[in-house]
């Protein structure tokens, strides 16, 4: 066990769509998977649960592109990811 990195050694990003409000107007789309008129939400974990990154984007953003954009985003801001 003492050989054991602690530090954390993956990251995980998982999306959520959610409904539109009426009082929003800016970043709307529709989510051809599920047909949900809104946005998707974003979330950048590590193995520990601590959040490294969350952003907002229309529904009708691909998972997988958005995904990678923002990664390699971060990954140039922080070389510890």
């Amino acid at each position: 066990m003492e050989d054991r990195d602690w530090q954390p050694t993956t990251a995980i990003i998982d999306s959520q769509t959610t409904k539109n409000s009426s009082t929003s107007t800016e970043n709307i789309g529709i989510d051809g998977g599920k047909l949900i008129k809104g946005r998707k939400r974003f979330y950048i974990v590590d193995t520990l649960g601590n959040l490294l990154d969350s952003f907002v984007v229309a529904a009708n953003s691909y998972d997988g592109t958005t995904a990678i954009k923002r990664w390699s985003a971060k990954y140039l801001e922080n070389e510890l990811l």
